[in-house]
Parts: C-alpha cells; structure tokens; sequence
C-alpha cells in the first residue's frame, strides 16, 4: 500500500529537484524521493557503524565525505 505525501518547498528546492530528476533519468518526483532516501539510509547506517565515506577520482585522490 502506497501514501500519499504532500509538501511545500522553495522555487529552488523545485528547481533542484527536477534537475535531479533529469540528471538520474527517473521517471517521477516519487523516484528521485526514494533513490534519495535509500541513499540517505545507506550513508548515515554507515556513520553510525563509524565508516567513512571517500570518493576517489581518476587520477587517484581521495576525498573523504564529513557527515555531520
């Protein structure tokens, strides 16, 4: 069974949105919502079990990702 969620944002949260939106090629608003809350879940449960979070570019260099 699905809800049904209403909310308010600002023009540029919206804007943000449906550019996230065309970026992930989803086909709805409902899609980007939840990739990003499975993202958010994933990361934080990583915080929580003291991971660190990286990203490593091409050439090799590491960045780490400070959640806070």
């Amino acid at each position: 069974m699905s809800k049904r969620l209403q909310i308010d944002i600002s023009d540029e949260s919206f804007d943000r949105l449906k550019q996230l939106k065309e970026t992930v090629e989803s086909s709805s608003y409902a899609d980007v919502t939840q990739k990003s809350y499975k993202l958010l879940e994933f990361v934080y449960k990583a915080k929580a079990e003291g991971k660190t979070l990286q990203t490593v570019d091409k050439d090799g260099t590491i960045t780490e990702i400070v959640l806070t």
